[in-house]
Order: C-alpha cells, then structure tokens, then sequence
C-alpha cells in the first residue's frame, strides 16, 4: 500500500504527518504495486479461512483437545473417551 501510494505521486501521510517523496511517479510500477497489494490481501485471506477450518476441525470433529493444549479452551474431562488413530 504505501509504495503503491509512493508511485503515485500523490504525498503519503501518517498521522496527519506527510512523509517525504523518494520515488515520484511511476505508473508502471504503481500498477504492480496494485496488483502485489490485491493478491497478497487475498492470500491472507485464505490463510485465515484455512486455519479457521483447522480450528472447526479440531473441535467439532476430531475433539482432541488441541485447542485446550494451546490455552484456548477448558481441557475436556479426564473421563472423556479419546478417539486413537
């Protein structure tokens, strides 16, 4: 995002502070910066979908604890049958 902003030669502002300008504009690499910033938002977006879905799968099907292991949860009873294999 902020070299996306950088190559377009509009100012980048923080906090209402304006950050020198380094690159001026560039469109062609303006529009890779574009597209970067598009499919790395997407990628992160399925990260977080797929470790979700390890989190629903640990559980509410396999039901091993796992997430009481990490701190996440109450462990399950000490008389709770455990599924092997």
């Amino acid at each position: 995002g902020y070299l996306g902003s950088e190559f377009s030669g509009y100012p980048v502002r923080i906090f209402g502070v304006t950050l020198p300008s380094w690159a001026g504009k560039q469109a062609q690499l303006k529009e890779l910066m574009g597209m970067v910033h598009y499919w790395t938002t997407w990628l992160l977006a399925a990260g977080f979908l797929a470790h979700l879905a390890g989190v629903l799968k640990h559980s509410w099907i396999d039901r091993d604890g796992l997430l009481a292991r990490m701190g996440w949860s109450r462990p399950a009873p000490a008389n709770s049958a455990r599924r092997e294999g």
